[in-house]
């Protein structure tokens, strides 16, 4: 949904998928906070745990909802890169990035 306000706004999305499945997206975490994920009991097949400092607000964004490492589209500083951007170099599509601008922040 558009945001026709003057407030930025956060979207979460979450997605669930069976174990069988073998989705190829992964969520990069800090690896100080594997211990607190393991406890909650929920599988962290889908994490990939990272050392040292970590800003979690200048990681791509990776999708890959089929089981085709060949599909997935991520958000690069030149646009998001798909496969037709990958054959053909030219990054047509949403060329946003993260600011102060366009972050939102508690006030």
């Amino acid at each position: 949904m558009p945001n026709t306000s003057d407030h930025h706004r956060i979207m979460l999305a979450i997605d669930y998928f069976v174990a069988w499945y073998q989705c190829p997206m992964k969520l990069k975490l800090p690896a100080v906070s594997k211990q607190q994920v393991e406890s909650w009991g929920i599988s962290t097949a889908g994490i990939e745990w990272v050392d040292g400092d970590f800003d979690h607000l200048d990681q791509p964004f990776f999708l890959n909802m089929s089981q085709d490492p060949s599909m997935y589209i991520k958000q690069t500083p030149k646009g998001v890169e798909d496969w037709r951007a990958r054959e053909t170099g030219k990054f047509e599509f949403d060329k946003a990035v993260v600011s102060d601008q366009n972050y939102w922040t508690p006030e």
